[in-house]
């Protein structure tokens, strides 16, 4: 399986949603990417391993729609996304 690597400074226990993402992202966004973008910030503590394969089950998305949501937030200023040298997301 692979997993996603999400960092935190420390984990008060709350989720905390940005006022940019408010503000400027989430009229935009679609459903998939707002899971997905909600589901990272929830587990950025890096205390249990995320995967796209368990997001898509959780979510009942493909793997593909949870890709696309990756790379769509990868485009933006909140995500910072990882791509290999063949330009592909980078997981794992």
């Amino acid at each position: 399986m692979n997993n996603i690597a999400l960092y935190e400074k420390k984990n008060s226990g709350t989720t905390a949603v940005s006022n940019a993402f408010i503000d400027y992202h989430l009229k935009d966004a679609n459903e998939a990417q707002i899971k997905v973008y909600l589901y990272l910030l929830r587990n950025a503590s890096g205390s249990e391993p995320v995967s796209v394969s368990d997001m898509a089950d959780l979510f009942n998305f493909t793997e593909r729609d949870i890709i696309r949501s990756l790379e769509y937030w990868g485009k933006t200023d909140l995500v910072d996304i990882d791509y290999d040298e063949n330009h592909s997301l980078k997981y794992g």
